[in-house]
């Protein structure tokens, strides 16, 4: 049911739900005419929203606040990646104008624009639908729908997001394999490239990453050894994409943050993205010969074997090395810019083929 046959539906069965229409009703007859109260309201419906999906959920929410109210909710997955970032947002905008309407400050007039309330009013639209369709047993899969995606490349990276990068990995990963902030920056100064991140526009935070090591051929054998150990790897192993060359490449990690672990479009924008960047390399001569992974999950051997690669043993730590050739090229991918880069490296093999037998 879109928002508009909902609005007016006369038999409302719930009553609480029937109050959240009477306020968002009173919030739409204001948001023109006060900017500030028209946020601080919105504020008002989405913590209402948001500590009776507590409630129900998980337990009394007296003496929690609104911040941690929605974190939990989103911890215990009672919401979707998509309605955490908007009850956020909407969440931080209403502090704002709460802000506004308590100061006597005049330079803090005008500073809420008509946008900034418009964005709130799209925003609260769809929590109240995401919030009818639970009551209503009836969800749609809102996030492939409503989210909003870019890729950010290594070398537009700020170092400082890496920090990001580590607290996604400590919360899919076992602590006891999660690689260090502080090699992520080592790795990071000596080939930004290594990173290909995803971020959602709206909360503006990372929500998955690949990272992949391009490795010296000595150091790229020890990846398919069954002690390997990736925080050991020499960092003048670690090599860069400045001249042409046939490379190998190590598969370090494919991380989705786990709130937006059922929107595939995370994946397919993060696949979509390597895709773009073996591309680009190929234009400048530079192809990947060979790939290898580390599997510490059942959905990690998945991900490799959707890509063709060959499992070739079990590390004395209980996960599974994966590796392809890529030229001649064995890997499959689904995008139209998969079949792209493999009738690209097609080509170049038959080209380089005597060259690439002696690697």
């Amino acid at each position: 049911m879109n928002i508009e046959n909902i609005l007016n539906n006369p038999d409302f069965k719930n009553e609480f739900f029937k109050s959240i229409i009477k306020e968002y009703n009173f919030f739409v007859s204001i948001k023109d005419l006060d900017l500030e109260m028209g946020l601080v309201r919105a504020r008002r419906i989405v913590e209402r929203i948001a500590r009776k999906l507590f409630i129900d959920n998980i337990g009394p929410c007296d003496k929690i606040n609104l911040h941690e109210v929605i974190e939990s909710l989103k911890r215990e997955k009672i919401i979707n990646a998509i309605i955490y970032a908007k009850l956020i947002f909407i969440k931080e905008l209403g502090n704002y104008g709460a802000h506004f309407l308590d100061s006597n400050d005049v330079n803090t007039i005008d500073v809420v624009l008509k946008e900034d309330v418009e964005i709130c009013h799209q925003s609260l639209q769809l929590i109240i639908k995401y919030y009818y369709e639970i009551i209503n047993n009836s969800q749609d899969d809102l996030l492939n729908n409503d989210i909003k995606l870019e890729v950010i490349y290594g070398r537009n990276l700020n170092i400082e997001r890496l920090s990001e990068v580590f607290e996604l990995a400590r919360s899919v990963y076992d602590k006891n394999i999660v690689i260090p902030l502080d090699i992520l920056k080592i790795w990071f100064k000596r080939n930004p490239d290594i990173f290909i991140c995803v971020e959602d526009t709206q909360s503006k935070r990372i929500v998955g990453y690949i990272s992949a090591l391009p490795l010296t051929n000595d150091e790229f054998k020890n990846t398919l050894k069954d002690d390997f150990d990736e925080t050991k790897i020499c960092i003048d192993n670690i090599l860069t994409y400045k001249m042409p060359d046939f490379i190998k490449l190590y598969l370090c990690s494919i991380v989705v943050d786990p709130v937006y672990q059922k929107a595939t479009l995370v994946y397919k924008k993060l696949f979509d993205g390597a895709i773009e960047f073996l591309l680009k390399l190929a234009e400048r001569d530079i192809f990947i010969v060979e790939l290898s992974a580390d599997a510490v999950s059942k959905d990690g051997e998945r991900i490799c074997e959707s890509i063709s690669m060959k499992k070739v043993l079990v590390t004395n730590h209980n996960s599974s090395i994966y590796h392809v050739n890529m030229l001649p090229p064995t890997f499959r991918t689904p995008s139209s810019n998969g079949v792209k880069l493999t009738r690209f490296y097609k080509k170049k093999y038959d080209e380089y083929k005597d060259i690439l037998d002696l690697l």
